[in-house]
């Protein structure tokens, strides 16, 4: 154990480093470097999450290598980096580093440094020789100061208070101090809130996500968002029939659903669209290939069970699912399925500021400091019960 990692880690790893890392003769990739909790005597691994979603261990010398890296790109602002910038920046982060690790080589910080960067493009690339080993986030617990991403619902569901401007930056600004990399902006149809784009904004040093019916993405409120920095858009489609799309959805407006998919595209954002399959919805497949049409490659399905009536059966569900990423994997389309609601993945700070997972209320994040939250009875419930592979809500 080193003297001077210790000094680095309690002064300098107390955030969560989110950056665009773009080079010129590789490609772009999204890298969100997330400090786990600071141990006198105990060396702890800090995580690395690619794109969003490969969450990679990483040890205190990688992570303060890497830290100083990413401080530097993060000074460049998403441009894209020739080879020449990119030496430049590898040498002033090994030169950084010696200050800390002063018998190590250059040489070796280098190589160390790039095979480091190597490897999460091959991840990004879903290369062959980057398949790690899978990571277990539920034994992670004990070691992390937050969850790695939590839902923000930036309007109010049923009885909530809705929370004013000033407030939402507020939660956002305990989000940034306690290392929580990625904020979903969700509830009751955000794009309804004059000021979402101003919240957006504000969380720019954040990743954000939204979820959204898509109805009122205008080509000018996409480039809004685009300008904003918003890091992926979430659009619902429960089918390519308008008439089973009405049917299931609360705003009943398949054209302006689809429009708006269309222009999130032309403005560029990030797109996935969410399909919930039920029974009414069943024939994905013709879904999936409108979606292709309208310009989305990214997409995303679930077992809808809220309609208890009209729920598929694992056999049905499995073999849609089946079909749809044989079909994804012929046309290029990147293909996910939502798994089961767990503690870490459904952390929801509600529109009144109540924090929720599971159905269980851990406090008020305005009212009560985050690591009360976090260390809170209901909160070290949930927490060991995940440990021991428990408290799921099946999808």
């Amino acid at each position: 154990m080193n003297i001077y990692e210790k000094i680095y880690e309690k002064k300098k790893l107390n955030n969560v480093i989110s950056t665009y890392l773009s080079i010129s003769t590789i490609g772009k990739i999204k890298l969100e470097l997330v400090p786990s909790k600071y141990r006198m005597f105990k060396t702890v691994p800090s995580v690395i999450i690619v794109d969003g979603k490969t969450k990679v261990p990483l040890n205190t010398s990688w992570t303060i290598l890497l830290s100083l890296f990413l401080i530097e790109v993060k000074k460049i602002k998403g441009k894209e980096i020739n080879k020449e910038d990119l030496d430049n920046i590898y040498d002033l982060a090994v030169k950084k580093s010696k200050k800390i690790y002063h018998f190590a080589r250059k040489k070796i910080l280098k190589r160390d440094l790039e095979n480091m960067i190597n490897l999460f493009f091959d991840i990004s690339n879903k290369k062959e020789n980057s398949k790690i080993e899978a990571f277990d986030e539920n034994k992670f617990i004990p070691n992390m100061k937050a969850p790695y991403s939590v839902e923000i619902n930036i309007r109010k569901i049923k009885s909530e208070e809705e929370l004013p401007t000033i407030k939402f930056k507020n939660i956002i600004d305990i989000c940034k101090k306690n290392c929580i990399p990625r904020i979903i902006f969700s509830g009751e149809e955000p794009t309804i809130r004059g000021d979402l784009i101003e919240i957006i904004e504000y969380a720019e040093d954040l990743t954000t996500y939204l979820n959204t019916d898509g109805v009122l993405l205008t080509k000018q409120y996409c480039d809004r968002l685009y300008n904003a920095r918003l890091d992926k858009i979430f659009i619902t489609l429960f089918s390519n029939e308008p008439d089973i799309h009405n049917n299931l959805s609360i705003k009943k407006d398949f054209e302006k659903t689809v429009q708006g998919i269309k222009n999130a595209v032309t403005s560029k954002l990030d797109v996935t669209v969410i399909t919930p399959i039920s029974k009414l919805n069943k024939n994905y497949l013709d879904t999936l290939k409108f979606i292709k049409e309208i310009g989305v490659k990214k997409v995303c399905v679930y077992n809808d069970e809220k309609d208890k009536k009209n729920k598929l059966g694992k056999r049905d569900y499995s073999s849609i699912i089946k079909s749809a990423e044989k079909i994804s994997k012929e046309e290029q389309i990147e293909f996910e399925i939502k798994g089961d609601e767990t503690f870490l993945n459904s952390i929801t700070i509600m529109s009144d500021g109540n924090v929720i997972s599971l159905n269980k209320n851990m406090g008020n994040i305005l009212s009560k400091d985050w690591k009360k939250i976090w260390n809170s009875d209901e909160a070290l419930m949930l927490k060991y019960s995940s440990m021991k592979g428990g408290n799921k809500n099946e999808k």
